[in-house]
């Protein structure tokens, strides 16, 4: 909800620093508090309010990424912010690494404490940034309210579903693994690991792609193989098939987490903070629901078939993707200007 309610409000600012700034003061709050407190209830308090802010960060960093590539005239959009979100998914993938030798070398407060220092840092150096303006072109009209669109909100569920897929996915996979294929708890590493690594390559290729093709072909042909190598990791008998899997499954995730963003921002129609939240938001709630369906799906046909739900998820997300229309979602160049 703050997340959603933050991006409509940065919509009808003239610039979104302000909301950027706040969120970041209030997320390395959190982090310090975690620090000192001393009750679960203080930490629950904590990560209800104050931690609410981390989506609001993420989701603005996004749309500003727009309005500066709109800002400059950039016509490879695509590649450029599926590169840009490449390197937040490192940060995501050093950060519980970094995160847990931290903690053994000091402890968890002195983590929690260096926590803290990050994000005040990442709030300096907003500070001193010269971020874009929300020019009047890129705000929402007085009639549309800043509400989103049919086909942002449709994009959005189906970035939900999809993702939720995935979900399933990371909890049974390792089940499959020891239990059926008789492997050691090092191959379910090894099988994350790699995807995580195949996916620092896939991001900007779907960008590039993209910038090619359009947002939306790439992204509903990614889905497609989602399809098919969730029906693949149902089917599979031996470990190489699971690495195979784990390949083409960057594939789809690389497309959704590298230009679903700015896919939703070309269906926005001037409301890009609100779109990009909406879809935040959304995925967000992708691991609750995937968890909900899975262990319903696990109950009734076991492993590894429940991944064949995972496969008609991920179809029925790219039915989805494909009705929010055909246009081709590149950015529309205007002499040196873009328009959304």
């Amino acid at each position: 909800m703050v997340t959603t309610a933050t991006g409509r409000i940065s919509d009808s600012l003239s610039t979104r620093r302000w909301i950027l700034t706040g969120a970041l003061a209030a997320a390395g709050l959190g982090w310090f508090l975690m620090a000192v407190i001393q009750t679960y209830w203080q930490a629950l308090v904590v990560s209800v309010t104050l931690f609410s802010f981390q989506g609001t960060v993420y989701a603005q960093l996004l749309a500003i990424l727009r309005d500066s590539m709109r800002a400059r005239g950039e016509i490879a959009q695509g590649t450029v912010g599926s590169a840009i979100r490449m390197s937040l998914s490192i940060g995501y993938a050093a950060g519980p690494l970094l995160g847990t030798i931290a903690s053994a070398l000091a402890g968890y407060r002195w983590t929690f404490a260096l926590a803290a220092a990050l994000w005040l840092v990442v709030l300096w150096v907003t500070v001193r940034l010269s971020l874009p303006t929300t020019s009047k072109n890129s705000r929402p009209t007085a009639k549309s309210r800043g509400l989103p669109t049919a086909a942002v909100v449709t994009f959005a569920l189906a970035g939900m579903i999809a993702l939720s897929g995935d979900t399933i996915k990371v909890a049974y996979i390792p089940i499959l693994v020891v239990n059926r294929l008789h492997q050691t708890p090092i191959a379910i590493g090894l099988l994350f690991g790699l995807g995580t690594a195949a996916e620092i390559i896939t991001m900007p290729l779907a960008g590039r792609l993209a910038d090619r093709f359009g947002f939306q072909r790439v992204i509903v042909s990614a889905l497609l193989i989602g399809v098919a190598d969730y029906a693949l990791l149902a089917e599979s008998s031996s470990l190489w098939q699971l690495y195979l899997v784990q390949l083409a499954h960057a594939g789809m995730l690389g497309a959704l987490h590298g230009i679903g963003s700015l896919y939703v921002q070309t269906l926005s129609h001037g409301s890009i903070g609100a779109a990009t939240s909406l879809l935040v938001s959304a995925q967000t709630l992708a691991s609750p629901f995937g968890a909900l369906v899975g262990s319903y799906g696990a109950g009734i046909v076991g492993v590894p078939a429940v991944f064949f739900v995972s496969s008609v998820l991920c179809g029925v997300a790219a039915i989805m993707t494909a009705a929010t229309g055909w246009g081709d979602g590149r950015p529309r160049v205007a002499g040196s200007r873009l328009h959304a």
